[in-house]
């Protein structure tokens, strides 16, 4: 028997709350490659091969456990719940080498209990397929198998019967690519990009007391110095002045607490010129401040943004990372308004103590998430590091000067 695909994503939660962490998501990830391969593959049932795919390290849900312990408890937990189809793949999903795994006699007893299932098995194409896709598939997306073995050895260093282990994943692979017609890799999605990536080793949260983590938009994740360079050299036309002479003057009313393009273009007599959204760029340490903070904790965004922040995320190859996002086109509110800010704790569930804003702005970011109980991140990026602090209501919890800084604190 098998949970619907409902049923295992609440099991999913459940365990998250009980032992948070990026096998979580690493889990998913296995249940939808598993899920595109068996599109592929004749005879086979999609829906039966994500539902396992999604709970083959459902064991972990007990806590950080070896792979024999998590093996055995996730047995134990799909058996007791009459789940089967589920606890089958729990147990053969880590050996690959089935039967000559075991050329030893155990010494604990769910690892005798481990040998004994497996000794009296014989690997189906559910079985091979998760033990393939459990090797594609990590936190952050899917990656070729040469890259998955390389970040298994960082974690675990070598240990033996691995390279017999990365023998049969490729005879694996082999198997399903002839029953496909085509390679894996063309049904895993970015996987080129993501094979690329090259997050740290995990290790768990530094700041346990903290479960969101939210960004601002313009000069926090985007940098908008395109935008602004823009709009000095459209004022300077207008104005029949140098864009240095724009940049300047809006930079002495920056340092005074207020907009400085905005009280520029009221001093030179001009209309402030449209802000062209495809000027802005994805700051060069963003997506890896996003793929390793999302490890251990939910991301979401609080912006003051137009209509269309999400698609414009995606395009930017982030949206992937992100669990929410708090837009203020779409919310019909904008910062520094409390109640955008009460609008994301209320979706995410999370208390004011239990979540982060980090933003460029003093006055937009930094005073009402503090005034609601949040604590507060200055990144001093863009215009808004210019800000003079005056009073304590201003004063963040830390300052940073780069989104990778962040990777020091959390």
């Amino acid at each position: 028997m098998l949970p619907t695909i409902d049923e295992a994503l609440k099991e999913l939660e459940i365990a998250e709350q009980l032992n948070p962490g990026p096998w979580v998501k690493h889990s998913i990830n296995t249940g939808v490659a598993a899920r595109n391969i068996a599109e592929k593959v004749p005879g086979m049932d999609p829906e039966k091969a994500y539902i396992v795919g999604l709970m083959h390290d459902i064991g972990r849900r007990a806590g950080i456990t070896d792979i024999p312990t998590h093996v055995y408890d996730g047995y134990k937990y799909c058996m007791e719940k009459g789940w089967d189809e589920v606890a089958r793949i729990c147990m053969t999903h880590s050996y690959l080498q089935m039967k000559d795994e075991f050329d030893y006699e155990p010494e604990t007893e769910h690892k005798k209990a481990i040998k004994a299932y497996i000794m009296d098995c014989t690997a189906d194409d559910y079985d091979k397929l998760i033990q393939l896709c459990d090797s594609l598939a990590v936190d952050y997306g899917f990656v070729i198998l040469e890259k998955r073995f390389v970040d298994v050895t960082r974690r675990y260093g070598i240990m033996e019967g691995y390279i017999k282990g990365w023998e049969i994943a490729f005879e694996i692979k082999e198997y399903f690519e002839e029953k496909m017609g085509c390679s894996i890799y063309s049904v895993l999605p970015d996987i080129g990009k993501t094979s690329l990536l090259t997050p740290r080793p995990w290790k768990p949260p530094v700041k346990k007391d903290v479960k969101w983590i939210f960004f601002d938009m313009g000069s926090t994740l985007l940098d908008e110095s395109g935008v602004y360079k823009d709009i000095f050299q459209k004022i300077a036309k207008s104005a029949n002045v140098t864009e240095t002479y724009v940049h300047e003057k809006a930079l002495e009313f920056y340092k005074q607490n207020k907009k400085g393009d905005r009280e520029v273009t009221q001093l030179l007599g001009v209309t402030k010129p449209e802000w062209n959204p495809t000027l802005e760029t994805l700051y060069g340490d963003a997506e890896e401040c996003l793929l390793e903070l999302g490890r251990n904790y939910k991301i979401g965004i609080i912006a003051n943004q137009m209509y269309g922040s999400e698609n414009r995320l995606e395009n930017f190859g982030i949206r992937k990372y992100l669990d929410l996002i708090v837009a203020s086109a779409e919310e019909g509110v904008e910062k520094p308004d409390p109640r955008i800010f009460q609008i994301a704790l209320d979706r995410a569930g999370c208390s004011a103590d239990q979540a982060v804003m980090i933003g460029d702005r003093i006055d937009n970011d930094i005073v009402p998430a503090k005034a609601l109980g949040m604590k507060t991140i200055w990144i001093k990026q863009g215009f808004g590091q210019y800000w003079n602090i005056t009073s304590d209501a201003e004063k963040p919890d830390c300052e940073v000067k780069s989104l990778s800084e962040l990777l020091d604190i959390f």
